[in-house]
């Protein structure tokens, strides 16, 4: 037996995409300043560069045989607690730059 009822998924799934969209950009307008202003003070490291083959790699290193291109980079995975002390101290700076953001703003009007 066949329903004669259809229920279309399109405009319910539209609804719902639409209120994710309205309540991320809620959530996050509000702390767009903070972010703004913690970001301005963390350096940003940029790498951008292309693989050398062998060949390119002898002949750099021909070329300045006087100077050691050394580079190290270490790391470790974090446990749990750790990531969780990590963001509960960037949560603490942010509450902190929010408020020298305010006192600013009380100061300057």
């Amino acid at each position: 037996m066949k329903t004669s009822s259809k229920f279309q998924f399109g405009p319910v799934l539209a609804g719902i995409v639409a209120g994710a969209v309205l309540v991320t950009a809620s959530a996050f307008h509000g702390s767009a300043g903070i972010q703004t202003a913690a970001a301005e003070q963390i350096p940003t490291v940029t790498i951008v560069g292309k693989r050398m083959t062998a060949e390119e790699k002898l002949a750099y290193d021909m070329q300045q045989p006087d100077y050691v291109h050394t580079v190290v980079l270490t790391a470790k995975r974090l446990t749990a607690e750790e990531k969780q002390a990590m963001a509960d101290e960037d949560q603490r700076m942010q509450q902190l730059l929010a408020k020298r953001a305010a006192r600013s703003a009380q100061k300057a009007g």
